[in-house]
This record gives C-alpha cells, sequence and structure tokens, in this order.
C-alpha cells in the first residue's frame, strides 16, 4: 500500500488503529503467477524477466498492475490517450512486447465484445507470450477474443476478482484461509455464469434440447428466432420475405448481440447463425460453440436423444429421460466438425465435465422471451 499510496481496504484492529492493503494487487499477483504457470510452464519472473510487458491504462487497476509486473522483472510501459506512450505509438515504440495486461473498461458488459486496440495490432507484436486482461465480465473480452485466434495465451480477470476478496476476507477475518478456495470459488462462479448454446440445422430439436436443458440445470431459456419475433413484431420467415435475407441476418446479428452478452441461460441459436462471422465472437465470448445434430440410426429409438458438439472437436450425447449415449454430429463446416465422446451418467455431470458448453454474464434484466421451463 505504501507502493502505491492507494488502499482498497481498511481493518480496525483491537488497538482502534487502522490497518490499510490494497488487495488489488495481491490479486492480480496470483492471476499473474496462475497464467504464467499454466499457460506458459513457468513461474513469473522465470517467464517474463527481462521482458517488456504493456499496461493499457493508467488508471487505479494499471497502479495496482504495474508493480507486479515489475517485481516479476518486466520492463514496464503503460499506454495511455495522451503522452509518449499513445496507442498510436504502440507498435513503434513497444512492439517487442512480451506480454499486454489491459485494465482499461474498454470490453466489459454489456459494450462486448471490444478491444482497446485496433485490429491487428497483437499479430504485429511477433514477441508477444500472452494476454491479460483484468475485465471479468465477459469471460472472454474482444482482446482475449482476438488474442485467441492468433494462438496466443489469454486470461481474463475473474481470478484476479476472486483472489483479492480472498486477501480482503482474510484481512477482515483476522486469520488464514485455505488458498485452494481461489481456484475452488473462480472455477464454481465460471460454471454458474456461463450459458449453455444450441447450434444446428433448422429442425434437428434445438429448441426441444435447450427446454430439456434448461430444466436439468434449473436455468432460463432463450429461443433466438422467438427474442427475434418479439424484437421486430415479426417472424424470422417474414422478415426474410418481406427484408430479405441479408437484412433479416443483419437484425439476427443484433439479438445475438443482445442476448449473449448475458449469463446463466440456455439459448437455441437460428439454424443460420452461423453463416455470419461476426456472430462467432458474439457466441464465443462467453462460451464455446456447441451443435445438436439429426438422430441418426444409433439415436433414432428415442425422441429425447440429444447432441452437442464443442469447437474444440468433443461431441456429448445423451438421452435426457435416460442414461447419456453416444451420438454422431456430422462435421460443421464454418466452426468446426465434432468428434465422438462418451458422457458420465447423470446429464448433471455431463454439463460439468469440460467438454460441456456454456456462455457467461449478468442476465441484465427480466424478458418475457425467458421462457419459464
Amino acid at each position: 500500500m505504501r507502493r502505491l499510496g492507494v488502499a482498497n481496504t481498511l481493518v480496525r484492529r483491537k488497538d482502534g488503529t487502522i490497518f490499510a492493503d490494497n488487495t488489488d494487487v495481491l490479486g492480480f499477483s496470483w492471476l499473474l503467477e496462475d497464467f504464467c504457470r499454466r499457460e506458459l510452464g513457468a513461474s513469473a519472473r522465470e517467464a517474463l524477466g527481462g521482458r517488456e510487458a504493456i499496461v493499457l491504462g493508467s488508471g487505479g487497476a494499471s497502479r495496482a498492475v504495474v508493480p507486479v509486473l515489475r517485481d516479476a522483472g518486466c520492463r514496464t510501459s503503460v499506454i495511455s490517450r495522451t503522452g509518449d506512450d499513445t496507442y498510436e505509438t504502440l507498435l513503434e515504440r513497444h512492439a517487442d512486447a512480451a506480454l499486454v495486461v489491459n485494465t482499461t473498461p474498454v470490453g466489459t458488459y454489456p459494450d462486448c465484445p471490444a478491444s482497446p486496440l485496433a485490429p491487428g495490432v497483437l499479430e504485429r507484436m511477433a514477441s508477444l507470450a500472452g494476454v491479460v486482461d483484468a475485465v471479468y465480465n465477459p469471460e472472454r473480452t474482444g482482446i482475449c477474443l482476438e488474442a485467441e485466434r492468433l494462438g496466443i495465451p489469454s486470461q481474463s480477470g475473474l481470478g484476479m476478482l476472486v483472489s483479492q476478496a480472498y486477501f480482503a476476507s482474510q484481512l477482515f477475518q483476522g486469520r488464514s484461509l485455505p488458498s485452494r478456495l481461489v481456484g475452488d470459488i473462480s472455477q464454481d462462479i465460471a460454471h454458474k455464469s456461463r450459458n449453455i448454446a444450441l447450434i444446428g440445422m433448422p429442425g434437428v430439436g434445438k429448441t426441444t434440447t435447450g427446454r430439456q436443458l434448461a430444466r436439468i440445470e434449473n436455468r432460463p431459456f432463450v429461443d433466438l428466432d422467438d427474442a427475434f419475433e418479439i424484437a421486430h413484431g415479426m417472424s424470422a420467415a417474414e422478415c426474410i420475405e418481406r427484408c430479405g435475407e441479408e437484412e433479416f441476418r443483419r437484425l439476427e446479428t443484433a439479438v445475438c448481440a443482445d442476448w449473449c452478452s448475458r449469463s446463466g441461460l440456455v439459448v437455441s441459436c437460428g439454424g443460420g447463425i452461423v453463416t455470419r462471422p461476426e456472430n462467432y465472437a458474439l457466441l464465443h465470448q462467453n462460451a464455446r460453440g456447441g451443435v445438436r445434430s439429426r438422430r441418426t440410426a444409433a439415436s433414432r429409438s428415442s425422441r429425447d436423444s440429444a447432441c452437442i458438439s464443442t469447437n474444440s472437436g468433443l461431441t456429448c450425447g445423451f438421452n435426457v429421460r435416460e442414461a447419456p449415449r453416444v451420438t454422431h454430429v456430422k462435421s460443421w463446416p464454418r466452426w468446426g466438425g465434432p468428434s465422438r465422446r462418451r458422457l458420465p451418467r447423470s446429464p448433471r455431470d455431463t454439463l460439468r465435465t469440460p467438454f460441456s458448453l456454456w456462455f457467461s454474464h449478468c442476465v441484465g434484466r427480466c424478458d418475457p422471451i425467458l421462457a419459464k421451463v
């Protein structure tokens, strides 16, 4: 706290004095160390020592991040809208940076996905090893999505949020807490806040499957076709007939952007959602993509057979009334082709496995399109 001159946690001691600390510093320190060990295979000092790190933004979060980076041995530069180090001079002065940390609010819900950097900037930073964003809502901000597209490891700020609360709680309680709580709580929040999305051709049962999944997880259900009709006063078919498919797709993207920035939902997407590349970021900012397929010979015996596939190529199939079963999904031409994998024995366990399909964010408001499931 003395280094920063700023505190966010005050504790009254038994003798009446006040103890002040800045848990944002401790929170980012935990996040950086976790990111480097998990994504870069070394401690923060081993992975980043002697290399340059740039911090986007010069506000309060930036003041907490900079000393942590310097403690890790980084040469640190702060990028702001004014001064010598600006976004316009970033590539000219810092193209060899190894780490980018965003501390600005750009990309925060509901204005997401968005990035403080212009398109193509990350791609021109040849030495970039990672991107960290202090923003935790959405799960993947615009800058993290861009890093992912380029194959650069990235991390959002949920871990920083939880770890600073962990350190503050220790100060308030006056006792140590198990360090595993940070990871456990972060995982629990992520699990509860991500949405489930179903993608597939028309008529394959996305809505039926989505309602069943919503019941299993006790989540609201949203059909984007119904959401479109409520927003624009006409069905998708009517819009295509009156305005043409191009205008319908544009309006559909706006509906997708609205709903997919929220959390805790099961979302059934329109059959043509994959025809516009920009929809991928809108969906993926809070989840992996999922495919619902037609039943094949292996699954025709049950009307309720469901099949979901992630972008990483993992497919899960289960019967919503009986035990899970493996089914088949044809390759999805635009967003990756799936494979097969056997699931746990209960649908609820299925949704907690690494290949489950989720989104994230706060629902924001209650609309009539939220189905009662």
